[in-house]
């Protein structure tokens, strides 16, 4: 376009030069004018050839979106005239200290002869003597612009999506536990009771449990049963008989000394009646010393007629009869191992085990539950799940295309350069 206007500029002043050529010839506008057939026709040459040139101008103005206009008039004298008006798009008329409109005319008449006037009006006591020259319009210069818009950004660690940043970590696990729990890790702990007993055990107590059991009777020792009784041998049956006069049961622990005498009414042992002396006693064995047909022996001691814990009691056929202790069963009790017995009561006792409320789990002389679990967001953040998030507006970015340096939304260009607008 620049340079479309200044061949315009140039091709008018061209144009110029012609019609300046001709007025130097006749300086004075001819109103009465003779026919000169030599000088008509060289001016209807210098006319074509104006005609040409402005036709060649008018063509190039008009390229330049910017066409002079052509008018014609019919002067007093019957002359035509054509005035070219050049806009200020096409050329800048250059003023120092003087502003002057200029009208270019030419003058063509049907005779042979033609002239040509150009009039200047000047606004100032300064008369212009040089055609104006004309400069293509200079390209203005910036040294700062809009940024255009790059695009949303986010921080160091969000992602971006569409104009929203977000991030996310791990939320933080609080443990909670009750009044009188003591925390440990992600459990609380409580202490457990000692009061717990087996089935058929009793809690007493002092962490002890207790069971008891009913005593068995026996007999003691050396004694054995029969019956409702308890009985042991006291004495052979060569040595249990009955007490002479008394017939009381008796065991005799001395010295046989012999037969005893038969009287004929009775049987004696005093040496007067004949007898061995000593103490009689009619036995159930007659194998003790004597005569073995005879039962009434003497003794060197009297017949014992009772025995320790017991009463005598005699057993067996009449020749082997032996003498029995006897003794009401039982003569005691016994107890299981481990019990410990008080009457005809067994007791045992063992520790008391330990032992913890509902929800809770034994471990040692502990209960334990697992603790209450909650999750926070200590950086803020929404919480889902385990999960923070936290998310934010995503920035604008800018950028330069066209150079220099972003400062919010405004470009700026390094000192000496700059940009066109």
């Amino acid at each position: 376009m620049i340079l479309q206007l200044f061949t315009v500029a140039l091709a008018l002043l061209s144009l110029d030069t012609t019609y300046a050529a001709v007025i130097r010839q006749r300086p004075q506008r001819i109103r009465n004018w003779t026919p000169d057939t030599q000088s008509a026709t060289a001016s209807r040459t210098a006319s074509k050839s104006a005609r040409a040139s402005l036709t060649a101008t008018k063509r190039l103005a008009a390229a330049a979106t910017a066409a002079p206009t052509l008018s014609s008039s019919a002067s007093p004298s019957g002359l035509y005239s054509w005035t070219p008006i050049v806009t200020r798009s096409m050329l800048t008329t250059q003023s120092a200290s003087t502003s002057a409109s200029a009208q270019t005319s030419f003058s063509v008449a049907p005779s042979t002869t033609a002239t040509s006037t150009r009039t200047a009006t000047p606004t100032s006591s300064q008369t212009p003597t040089q055609t104006p020259t004309q400069t293509p319009t200079r390209t203005s210069c910036i040294t700062n612009y809009s940024a255009s818009q790059a695009g949303y950004v986010c921080p160091a660690g969000y992602t971006l999506s569409v104009s929203t940043c977000s991030t996310s970590y791990t939320a933080t696990t609080n443990y909670a536990c009750a009044a009188g729990e003591t925390p440990s890790a992600d459990t609380c702990l409580v202490a457990a009771t000692q009061d717990w007993c087996p089935s058929g055990w009793t809690f007493i107590g002092g962490a002890q449990c207790q069971t008891t059991v009913a005593a068995t009777g026996v007999c003691s020792s050396g004694w054995s049963k029969s019956g409702s009784y308890c009985q042991q041998q006291e004495c052979s049956a060569a040595r249990c008989g009955t007490v002479a006069g008394s017939g009381a049961l008796a065991c005799f622990t001395g010295s046989c000394k012999g037969d005893a005498k038969n009287t004929g009414s009775s049987w004696s042992c005093f040496t007067s009646d004949g007898g061995p002396g000593g103490y009689w006693g009619n036995m159930n064995a007659n194998t003790a010393c004597g005569s073995s047909s005879v039962t009434f022996k003497c003794w060197s001691s009297a017949g014992t007629t009772s025995c320790s814990g017991g009463s005598l009691y005699r057993a067996g056929t009449a020749s082997t009869d032996v003498c029995y202790c006897r003794d009401s069963f039982p003569q005691t009790y016994t107890c299981p191992a481990g019990y410990s017995r008080s009457g005809t009561t067994c007791y045992a006792y063992q520790a008391a085990s330990y032992q913890c409320a509902a929800g809770y789990s034994l471990s040692g002389a502990s209960c334990w539950r697992w603790a209450t679990v909650s999750y926070t967001c200590p950086s803020g953040g929404s919480l889902s799940g385990t999960t923070c998030t936290i998310s934010q507006s995503a920035t604008m970015s800018y950028s330069c295309p066209r150079g220099g340096s972003v400062s919010g939304t405004t470009c700026t260009l390094s000192p000496g350069t700059c940009a066109t607008a």
